[in-house]
């Protein structure tokens, strides 16, 4: 009896447990014939929704405007004077494209011009590249290391022993003198002559004034190594040293000290 009653109650507690099972398959969507083992859906079956097509009406207004926007480019820059064409600027390792100026707007740059330099005025000699080599004087029996012109075409040349020559213009000697004619010889540092026709020749030690005719005037020193000379246009005599001083001297006259000078008047 005792077993019974335990089969009995284990069987009203299996038949508890599949109500509620059944109840749970009926709350997600099978219907009652769950209870006799089959599970049939109680809900429609499940429909896929279609994609629909999308409007293509938004890029073909995109790429329109692209066209209209590269057509108005390419016309204002066609106006400005800029030819839509394109030229390849090649490089070491690429290539760049970029515009091509037309011809007509492109100037050529201005040629180089030294900002010291001053034009020559119409009718003035141009020292330049276009200068001509009139006469070549020839066969001289000695290297002029300093020239001075003299009136009528003449020339007055020195040589490195301290001789002066004056030369004709043909290329002959007419007259040699100097400071070597005495068997001596001088460092000539300067030359230069005076309108009158007075040569003035600087040595090492002195200054020697020349007529010419090959005659010496006279001869001073101005208290140092001579360098150079020079004589401007008020036939004034300038003369800079090795010590970096240039003495501008003029002729002795009478009341004035001579200053070791007999520069002729």
């Amino acid at each position: 009896m005792n077993d019974l009653s335990e089969q009995l109650d284990e069987n009203a507690v299996e038949a508890k447990e599949n109500r509620k099972r059944r109840g749970r398959i009926l709350a997600t969507g099978f219907d009652r014939g769950a209870a006799s083992g089959e599970l049939s859906p109680s809900l429609p079956p499940y429909r896929y929704k279609k994609k629909t097509a999308r409007s293509r009406k938004r890029y073909l207004i995109l790429i329109g405007v692209a066209l209209l926007l590269l057509l108005g480019g390419g016309t204002s820059a066609w106006l400005s004077g800029w030819p839509p064409l394109l030229s390849i600027l090649s490089t070491e390792r690429f290539s760049v494209l970029a515009p091509l100026p037309s011809r007509a707007t492109v100037s050529e740059p201005p040629p180089f011009v030294d900002e010291g330099v001053t034009a020559a005025a119409p009718g003035e000699p141009h020292w330049g590249d276009g200068w001509v080599t009139e006469k070549t004087l020839e066969g001289l029996p000695f290297t002029a290391t300093a020239l001075v012109p003299l009136k009528g075409g003449r020339t007055v040349a020195a040589d490195p022993q301290g001789m002066l020559y004056v030369i004709n213009g043909e290329g002959e000697i007419e007259r040699q003198f100097g400071p070597c004619a005495g068997g001596g010889t001088a460092n000539i540092t300067g030359l230069a002559v005076e309108p009158r026709g007075y040569i003035f020749v600087g040595t090492n030690e002195r200054i020697e004034v020349w007529r010419g005719t090959g005659e010496l005037v006279s001869y001073f020193s101005v208290g140092g190594s001579i360098a150079s000379l020079a004589l401007n246009d008020e036939g004034k005599l300038l003369v800079s040293d090795q010590n970096g001083k240039i003495k501008i001297i003029s002729a002795a006259r009478p009341g004035n000290s001579p200053f070791l000078s007999k520069y002729p008047e």
